[in-house]
């Protein structure tokens, strides 16, 4: 931006916010506002520290969201609106945030404030924008964890292991594969059955097991999720185990794969799965990551 100033290439005026898993995040701000968060319900302007890089200043903000917490930025044709008209040096973070901890107490929903905010906007400025006004609000949770196990371990000496990983994890379970759910059920004690199968319609059979929110077939199961998600099938037509791994996977934040590689004898020989077009369990898993990947969640893969 710099070099902007005085060469052909585009400027701009930015915001730049990096928030990690342990909610603590930086804000850097050039030619821009800084952030505006809202902690017990108070919306408060946060200190901002200058840094110069190459006769640029940039305004840092750094802090930590609890859960519930909230972070608000903005484009200057925000905090200038109402200029000339009213308000001297613009609306301003300080009026903003005023305007916002009124709303609030009011008993007013966070969830309303983007419009309402854009709404004085206009009002204060003519009932017109004169820049562009853009704002963001970003809101501290938890995340929405899902461990899905799939296939034995390649050595039969990491089964408790595997299991105790999968029962410890936080959040949403899910095992896929009969031979899987035999070892879950062996190592941890307890006892697998049948909820339903439907085999006229091709979807794999249901199990339940306390300590899974579902469990049903390994690669077959993976693969029609996989076409699922690819084709942006709607997800409420049916309640089939595929249609609910779907739902979990597509409503989690974090994917947790633990896949078991060993061998699948009669599925590596079985002819009818690769003419129906069944990848095998560690290729498909590697298709899924990169899949769940762009629809913006974290993945890891544990190999076993």
């Amino acid at each position: 931006m710099n070099r902007a100033r005085t060469q052909e290439m585009p400027f701009s005026a930015f915001v730049a916010l990096r928030v990690l898993a342990s909610g603590h995040f930086t804000c850097y701000a050039f030619e821009n506002p800084g952030p505006i968060c809202i902690q017990g319900g108070k919306a408060e302007v946060l200190p901002q520290r200058d840094i110069v890089l190459r006769h640029e200043r940039i305004a840092e903000s750094i802090g930590s969201l609890a859960e519930g917490d909230t972070l608000l930025l903005c484009s200057d044709g925000v905090t200038h609106a109402g200029l000339g008209a009213g308000y001297v040096t613009g609306w301003e973070l300080p009026g903003i945030a005023q305007e916002m901890n009124a709303y609030l107490k009011q008993g007013g929903e966070e969830s309303r404030l983007l419009p309402r905010i854009m709404n004085t906007v206009k009002a204060i400025s003519g009932r017109a924008f004169w820049d562009d006004a853009t704002l963001l609000t970003l809101r501290s949770r938890k995340a929405n964890q899902l461990t899905l196990w799939t296939g034995p371990p390649e050595n039969r000496a990491d089964d408790h292991r595997l299991a105790r990983l999968f029962d410890e994890a936080g959040g949403q379970k899910v095992i896929c594969g009969s031979t899987t759910s035999e070892i879950a059920a062996r190592e941890l004690a307890r006892r697998v059955r049948m909820l339903h199968m439907d085999i006229e319609t091709g979807s794999p059979p249901e199990y339940q097991m306390e300590g899974a929110d579902l469990i049903t077939e390994g690669a077959v199961t993976l693969n029609q999720a996989m076409r699922l998600l690819e084709e942006k099938v709607d997800l409420s037509l049916r309640d089939t185990a595929v249609f609910k791994l779907c739902r979990l996977l597509q409503a989690a934040d974090t994917v947790t794969f633990l896949l078991g590689t060993a061998t699948n004898i009669g599925q590596e020989r079985d002819p009818l799965l690769r003419q129906l077009g069944v990848k095998p369990r560690r290729r498909i898993v590697q298709e899924l990551q990169e899949l769940l990947k762009e629809m913006g969640k974290l993945v890891t893969v544990k190999i076993f």
